[in-house]
């Protein structure tokens, strides 16, 4: 699955900075990083959704 980019280190240290504890910051880092990205994967146009799109045109 094709993955979006995420900063997980910058949200894991604005998380640290803001007091979370390093381990925890780390860890809702990645599972907002997995939650984004699918969430994105989810509502995006595939080529193949384009190409029958313009067929229905």
């Amino acid at each position: 699955m094709n993955m979006v980019a995420f900063d997980t280190l910058k949200l894991a240290r604005k998380l640290r900075d803001a007091g979370m504890p390093a381990e925890q910051a780390e860890a809702v880092a990645e599972a907002e990083a997995e939650a984004f990205g699918e969430f994105v994967m989810a509502h995006l146009a595939t080529k193949d959704d384009i190409a029958e799109l313009k067929q229905e045109i």
